[in-house]
């Protein structure tokens, strides 16, 4: 089985993040008071509504009631609404707006959705707090404690030690301010701080890693799903006694290249965290990382990064061989030195900007190129560099790339097409054009999918199927295909109506259903059998485009480009590839 480029996912919205630990302040001085009680009696209602009759809270609200803090889908806005004995620090409007500026972000949503519950958890205590005690240990649902300041050690009298009754989290100010008198709600209490509190945990991990490589793989939310396999990898890494990932990239003087795979990708071929071990992830991750060492030589020493000029100049015009990070176990060259899995790297000016994006920057990463496969195969290149230094760090860049970069030929563990598929609503999900590197004729835009909405909604649903092998070898999946408009979808005056959302027109409402498909892996095709069947575009066929429904033919054929992954050993990719050039 050869891996798939999967360009139907391209990913265009890239965040730059540099976190900050010092935030601003400002509200009045705290009180040295005592600790928790289980009775409130106040004038309003429970937490969730105060805040909002307080005012002034509208961002923390949003936050509390967008961000489940668990796998249930539980939000604190739920328990903060609820009879209980509650303590929430609030930070304020201009708390958040004040992080927002530091960090370099304009909403939450731009920051990894596990460093945002983290942070909100971190805010919320399961006890009434009715007094802000010097020396206390306040323990919060996040699982971390909140301390308040007592003769902090740290403080040695001079001016700006942090005051006594002020709290130390993780964030650089030590001395954060607590409103003078809290707020009384029917559940518990809310304390005013001006401050977005950082668990020591966070606080730790973002002071190790700001600006560098490592922070948009674990910061951003753009690559929360990558970043959580790297995470995945250190684990293994501290068991194996094998260098960290993490640190590698979050080393200021390391320089590296990462070719990184968005949550789009992950989300579109159903891929997550749990799919993989962590020894599996250490090996994916590292093959998605080009190492100083490894620049240097494929650029002949002239740079320590694969930045955008250099994977799109002269020198990967027909192709360059790459060392990425995932370490093999033997001397293979004899020269005494660690060996790692390749990348083969070309840049193709032809096919730069297919699909509505890309770059032609492709990437073969499971050695078709070793094993004598032209490039033109189906199924030689693994990846396409999408946005290249889409992020650059004080320590290398950030290339997102169509793909993963398997450094092994995974097998099928399943019908590739099993499920049920929508129109990604993104720019080029939508293209007609004289030639596959050819999309001129129609290319559709973001506009053009809002008024597209009943296009967008319809699903093309394929069964499990069953599989089977022709006479040539090739694996074959047959089932049943269906089309499901819900009685609306995008129609065309080629059908005799009004271009616009309206009733699916025959053949293409599924009058001639059911429809039939086949897959054949190794060709990379999919066949809808049955006038009328069709994939996303109605007027397209292998002929051409159709004039006239009466014309709809009886069947089409349609490139396949999914990215296959399957749990593979990472061994096994090492002994073949010991064996191969032994």
């Amino acid at each position: 089985m050869k891996n798939k480029i999967l360009t139907p996912f391209k990913y265009f919205t890239m965040l730059v993040m540099a976190l900050s630990l010092t935030f601003l302040t400002n509200c009045s001085d705290d009180d040295d008071v005592d600790g928790p009680s289980d009775v409130v009696e106040s004038e309003y209602e429970n937490i969730m509504q105060t805040l909002a009759d307080v005012g002034g809270y509208d961002t923390l609200i949003y936050l509390l009631e967008a961000y489940p803090i668990d796998a249930n889908g539980t939000l604190l806005s739920s328990l903060f609404s609820e009879d209980g004995t509650y303590t929430l620090f609030a930070p304020n409007n201009d708390a958040f707006l004040a992080l927002y500026a530091t960090v370099g972000v304009s909403k939450a949503s731009d920051v990894s959705p596990a460093i945002i519950v983290s942070l909100l958890t971190y805010h919320g205590a399961g006890t009434v707090i009715d007094e802000i005690t010097p020396g206390a240990s306040i323990a919060t649902v996040q699982g971390e404690s909140i301390i308040v300041n007592l003769d902090n050690p740290d403080a040695d009298g001079s001016e700006g030690s942090p005051e006594n009754g002020t709290l130390l989290t993780g964030s650089n100010t030590k001395g954060i301010l607590v409103s003078d008198e809290p707020i009384l709600a029917s559940n518990g209490i809310i304390w005013d701080v001006g401050t977005v509190l950082i668990p020591p945990g966070v606080g730790s991990l973002l002071a190790s890693i700001l600006g560098t490589n490592a922070a948009s793989l674990l910061i951003s939310d753009t690559f929360s799903a990558m970043g959580g396999a790297l995470q995945a990898s250190d684990v293994f890494a501290t068991e194996a006694q094998l260098p960290s990932l993490i640190a590698y990239l979050s080393n200021p003087e390391a320089m590296s290249t990462v070719f990184a795979v968005p949550n789009a990708v992950f989300q579109g071929v159903g891929i997550s965290v749990d799919d993989f071990s962590p020894d599996e992830w250490y090996a994916i991750i590292a093959h998605h990382i080009v190492g100083e060492a490894g620049a240097m030589k494929a650029t002949g020493d002239a740079s320590k990064i694969l930045d955008a000029a250099t994977i799109t100049g002269g020198a990967f015009d027909n192709g360059k061989v790459v060392d990425g990070m995932f370490p093999l176990m033997d001397d293979i060259d004899g020269d005494g030195t660690d060996d790692y899995a390749p990348l083969f790297i070309k840049y193709d000016a032809a096919l730069a900007g297919q699909f509505g994006g890309g770059t032609g920057v492709l990437i073969d990463s499971d050695l078709d190129f070793l094993m004598g496969m032209s490039s033109d195969s189906a199924g030689f290149w693994n990846a396409e560099v999408l946005a290249p230094d889409a992020v650059v760090n004080v320590n290398g860049v950030i290339h997102v790339t169509i793909g993963f970069l398997l450094p092994f030929k995974p097998e099928p563990a399943s019908n590739p097409m099993e499920g049920t598929w929508q129109l990604a609503p993104v720019q080029g999900s939508l293209a007609v054009g004289p030639s596959p590197t050819d999309l001129s004729w129609f290319n559709i835009t973001p506009g053009e999918i809002t008024d597209r909405e009943c296009h967008y909604d319809d699903q093309y649903v394929f069964d499990a199927g069953t599989m089977s092998t022709n006479e040539d070898g090739d694996e074959i999946w047959t089932g049943q295909y269906t089309i499901l408009t819900d009685g609306s979808t995008w129609v065309e005056q080629w059908q005799g109506v009004d271009e616009g959302c309206g009733e699916p027109v025959a053949p293409h409402d599924e009058s001639n259903a059911p429809f039939t498909y086949q897959v054949n892996d190794d060709k990379e095709t999919v066949t809808l059998f049955g006038i009328g069947a069709y994939f996303g575009l109605a007027k397209v066929y292998n002929d051409g485009e159709l004039t006239s429904t009466a014309d709809a033919p009886d069947q089409i054929t349609y490139k396949l480009w999914v990215m296959m992954m399957k749990k593979t050993v990472m061994q096994h990719f090492i002994y073949k590839y010991l064996m191969m050039l032994g």
